[in-house]
C-alpha cells in the first residue's frame, strides 16, 4: 500500500505489486524461467479500478518492498530467474531499485549492486536512521553451507538510500509526545542544523513497524500528517516548532507504535518512536 495522506483525507488507497515468478516456475524449476520486470498499480478506492503497468530496470522474484520516509519505495533483494523455495532461484538481483512514487516522468532509479545474494527467506527492515537493514538468504528447515551455488547467508548489511545526508545536516527532533490520540493536535520542537538554507518542503510522516517474511512486510504503512501550524522563526534561529494533527481513526492508523520522521527538503531526521492510542 502506497502512502496515505491528509491532503485527500486518507481516503485514496493505491496498491503497488512488483515482480514475481512466472506461472509454473515452481513446478518446473529446472528450466529457471525469467522473473517478471513489471509493476502494477491500482487505486482500489476508485469507482472502477484498473491496473496501470510499468517496467522495472531489472526483473525480480522475491524482492522486498520497503516504504521509505520520503514516500518512495525501495525494491531490494531477490532473484532474476526461477521461483521461491528450496534453492529454486538463480541469478541474484544484486541491484536495489527505487520506485519514485510521485515522479511520473522518471519512475525508477537503479543503484549500485551488493555482492551478497539475498534470495529465498531474505528480509529488509527500515531503521530509525533511515537505512535499510538486510539479512538472510537460502535457509530452509536447516542451514545449507555446502554443495549449493547459493549457501545460507548469516551476514547483515545496511543500505543507505540517497536521502541519507551527513548526520550533522539532519534536523533533530527534540520534543515530541510519547503518545498521541486520534484527531489530536500535538507539538514537535526540532533543531535545524542549517537554518540558513530555505525550507522548500517540510513534512511529517509516520511509518509502521511491520514484520518481514517471504517478501512481504506485514502491516506496513506510511501516513503523511497535516502540519496545521508552523512557528518558524528567522533563518538564524535553529530551534523551531510545528503543530501536527494526528491520524483521524484506527482504520487509517491502527493503534500501535510508529516511527515519526520530520523531513526538511526531502532529508529525514532520525525517527522517534510514538505510540498511537485508541481514545
Amino acid at each position: 500500500m502506497l502512502p496515505l495522506t491528509y491532503s485527500d483525507g486518507y481516503v485514496r488507497v493505491q496498491i503497488l505489486v512488483c515482480g514475481g515468478a512466472q506461472l509454473g516456475a515452481y513446478v518446473n524449476h529446472t528450466g529457471q524461467p525469467g522473473c517478471s520486470s513489471t509493476c502494477g498499480k491500482i487505486t482500489v478506492t476508485d469507482p472502477n479500478p484498473v491496473w496501470a503497468m510499468e517496467t522495472m530496470p531489472i526483473p525480480k522474484c522475491m524482492g522486498d518492498m520497503i516504504l521509505l520516509p520520503d514516500q518512495n519505495v525501495l525494491i531490494i533483494n531477490g532473484a532474476q530467474n526461477g521461483s521461491q523455495g528450496w534453492g529454486y532461484a538463480s541469478v541474484p538481483a544484486f541491484n536495489p531499485v527505487l520506485y519514485q512514487t510521485y515522479n511520473n516522468q522518471s519512475r525508477f532509479l537503479i543503484f549500485e549492486p551488493t555482492t551478497t545474494p539475498r534470495m529465498y527467506h531474505s528480509t529488509a527492515n527500515l531503521l530509525q536512521d533511515g537505512r535499510i537493514l538486510l539479512a538472510g538468504s537460502n535457509s530452509h528447515q536447516y542451514n545449507t553451507f555446502r554443495n549449493t551455488p547459493f549457501p545460507t547467508v548469516l551476514s547483515l548489511e545496511a543500505f543507505s538510500p540517497p536521502y541519507i545526508v551527513d548526520v550533522d545536516q539532519r534536523s533533530i527532533i527534540q520534543i515530541l509526545p510519547a503518545q498521541i490520540s486520534y484527531q489530536q493536535s500535538f507539538g514537535i520542537t526540532f533543531w535545524d542544523p542549517n537554518p540558513g538554507a530555505p525550507t522548500v518542503t517540510l513534512s511529517v510522516v509516520l511509518t509502521s513497524a511491520p514484520f518481514v517474511t517471504h517478501s512481504f512486510a506485514q502491516g506496513q504503512r506510511l501516513l503523511v500528517l497535516d502540519i496545521v501550524n508552523a512557528t518558524v522563526p528567522p533563518h538564524i534561529t535553529r530551534k523551531k516548532s510545528i503543530t501536527v494533527m494526528a491520524p483521524p481513526n484506527s482504520a487509517v492508523a491502527p493503534p500501535a507504535y510508529y516511527m515519526l520522521w520530520l523531513l526538511k527538503n526531502g532529508a529525514p531526521s532520525i525517527a522517534r518512536w510514538v505510540q498511537v492510542l485508541q481514545a
